[in-house]
Parts: structure tokens; C-alpha cells; sequence
């Protein structure tokens, strides 16, 4: 399976604020959401989606969401995601 990868540029802004709240999100034991930011952190370092799978741990359905999700709705969009409902 190829792994298209477009890079995530954060601006100095961006990076402190994804720091302070994956300190905050750690501490208070939230795995999940550290994910997220750990994917967009890694993904600002150059790192492919399949190397983003293996050291965050997630599947490329998952790293692609998260960046896509990032994108559109920044990080709140990202630590609040709009679930979709199959009805």
C-alpha cells in the first residue's frame, strides 16, 4: 500500500501550544489524545504516515484522520472530534 504523505508545518505558535496541552493531556492519563498530537508533532518532523504508524502506534486510517482533522479544524478540532453517526 503506498503511503502519500504531505507534510504538517506548525508555526512556532502552533508547536508551543501542541506541547502545553499534551503535558496537560498526560498528566491528566488521557493515551488517546496524546496520539493525536503525538501524530501532527512527528508529522511537523518529516516523518511519513508509515513511519507515523509505527511510533505512534495507530493505524494510516487513523494518522490520515487525525492530520486531515488538523487541517481543517485545528488542535481543538482534533481533541473534539464530530462523530458521524451510520443510520
Amino acid at each position: 500500500m503506498p503511503y502519500p504523505h504531505q507534510f504538517i508545518k506548525l508555526t512556532f505558535k502552533e508547536r508551543v501550544d501542541l506541547r502545553l496541552k499534551s503535558e496537560e493531556l498526560y498528566k491528566q492519563g488521557k493515551k488517546r489524545e496524546c496520539k493525536r498530537l503525538q501524530a501532527i508533532y512527528f508529522s511537523d518532523k518529516g516523518l511519513t504516515y508509515k513511519q507515523l504508524c509505527k511510533t505512534v502506534g495507530a493505524s494510516y486510517r487513523s494518522i490520515k484522520g487525525w492530520i486531515s482533522t488538523y487541517r481543517k479544524r485545528g488542535l481543538d478540532g482534533l481533541l473534539n472530534p464530530v462523530r458521524k453517526f451510520k443510520g
